[in-house]
């Protein structure tokens, strides 16, 4: 029987993963991919920072003509230095483009700025998982979630959910959601 999707095997048979078994990229692309995982935690701290503290917004409201980064600062009371800092870790992450000093969003800015999911993504990674994370080693080694500390002495994230802050709350349940899971636990009755 031919399968009616060909990434799907027919009923009965199973289908051959070998996506990771080969080499994909060349030395200079590794190198590469190795310097974005070593400073992935500063260009997602400068994304939720320039998407926090409205630069993304203000830069977008302006249009196609961008806006400089001195008229980012005065709208939005930053400082220069700040929003110029930022801005180049936009630049150098892709979220924004440079054309004559006057900085508009990337299609990827515009998705950190608007997704939905990416938005709850960013949010639970940063009130969730961020500060357990410093913890995960520990995590590893002993079998058990050591960066619930965070929160309290809790064994899962589920049976702190009801004692975690508003926020933390909504992200968990939000995101259970978005995946389609424990749903049971994010009803007012399981809060």
């Amino acid at each position: 029987m031919k399968p009616l999707h060909p990434e799907r095997p027919a009923a009965g048979q199973t289908h051959k993963m070998d996506f990771f078994q080969k080499e994909k990229r060349s030395v200079l692309d590794a190198k590469y991919e190795a310097q974005k995982i070593a400073f992935a935690p500063l260009v997602f701290q400068s994304a939720l920072a320039l998407r926090d503290l409205g630069i993304l917004k203000a830069i977008e409201s302006r249009g196609s003509g961008g806006a400089e980064a001195g008229e980012i600062a005065e709208e939005l009371k930053l400082s220069v230095y700040g929003v110029k800092v930022l801005a180049e870790a936009g630049l150098g992450t892709g979220l924004l483009l440079l054309t004559e000093k006057r900085y508009s969003l990337s299609n990827t800015g515009y998705f950190i700025l608007h997704d939905p999911m990416t938005r709850v993504n960013m949010d639970f990674v940063q009130n969730v998982n961020y500060q357990g994370a410093f913890y995960l080693k520990e995590a590893v080694k002993s079998g058990k979630p050591s960066g619930l500390k965070v929160f309290g002495d809790w064994p899962t994230i589920y049976q702190a959910l009801a004692h975690l802050p508003a926020d933390v709350q909504m992200l968990v349940c939000l995101r259970s959601l978005l995946f389609r899971r424990g749903l049971q636990r994010c009803t007012p009755s399981g809060l």
